[in-house]
């Protein structure tokens, strides 16, 4: 009897680890509403004005206001050190960014879920452009995702479980 209650709770520890962890974290993201967003767990995020501003952290975080820096989610490799990979989901209440390179850039293999509140206009904008006629490299998206990173954009939820993109 012992072992075949080991083996169930064997057989139920490995399904639930089948389960993606962006998953719970996305469905609580998911339930932003309008300006009043109030996740369990989430972080607010401050624009940096003095440059980028780094996620390097795991987590679910708001970000509301004006800037002109990009947000850089992980890190790419650099001399000896390795990329750093997060999984990071991103609530956009209100945000605008102006910025010479893409507003948002996803690096070094990391995973990023996007979730617009509902009710707020969220404006990403490079103002770099290239020189007429020709393609320029430099300039940016308005969400710079690089080879091997993810980015799902989910909508946001009002209390009666709706929302729109």
């Amino acid at each position: 009897m012992k072992k075949r209650f080991l083996s169930w709770l064997l057989v139920l520890t490995m399904v639930i680890s089948l389960i993606p962890s962006t998953l719970v974290t996305t469905a609580f993201a998911a339930n932003a509403a309008g300006t009043g967003v109030n996740i369990s767990g989430a972080q607010a995020l401050t624009l940096n004005t003095g440059g980028a501003t780094q996620i390097k952290q795991d987590g679910t975080y708001i970000v509301t206001g004006n800037g002109t820096q990009p947000i850089l989610i992980g890190a790419d490799a650099a001399g000896e050190a390795a990329a750093t990979k997060v999984n990071v989901t991103l609530v956009l209440n209100g945000l605008k960014i102006n910025s010479a390179t893409s507003p948002i850039q996803i690096l070094g293999g990391s995973e990023l879920t996007l979730v617009l509140a509902d009710g707020t206009e969220n404006v990403l904008n490079c103002t770099k452009t290239g020189n007429e006629g020709e393609f320029d490299t430099s300039a940016g998206a308005g969400i710079l995702c690089e080879l091997g990173a993810k980015l799902t954009i989910d909508k946001a939820q009002d209390a009666a479980g709706t929302g729109s993109l």
